[in-house]
């Protein structure tokens, strides 16, 4: 039995409250305003998003999988610095 049936909970459990990837009404609304602030926020959404990914790509023993999840937290990690940098 395949364990793809595993990846729409996880997609799910990546959208409940608390660690979905924050829009624009939080911007809008200055909780998150600031230029570092929304980069910082991103890229902590994309290395998040890549760890789920890598786990289901070792879970599933899907190496394209795997290596888009470690794609992306490289990803979110940059974006992150870059928030960084545009406080700093």
């Amino acid at each position: 039995m395949p364990l793809n049936p595993i990846l729409p909970s996880l997609v799910c459990a990546c959208t409940a409250k608390g660690m979905r990837k924050p829009g624009n009404a939080e911007l809008e609304e200055g909780r998150m305003t600031g230029d570092g602030k929304e980069d910082r926020a991103e890229g902590t959404w994309d290395t998040t998003k890549g760890r789920v990914k890598e786990t289901v790509g070792v879970a599933t023993d899907n190496p394209k999988l795997r290596a888009e999840g470690k794609a992306d937290q490289i990803e979110g990690k940059a974006e992150q610095v870059k928030g960084h940098l545009k406080d700093a």
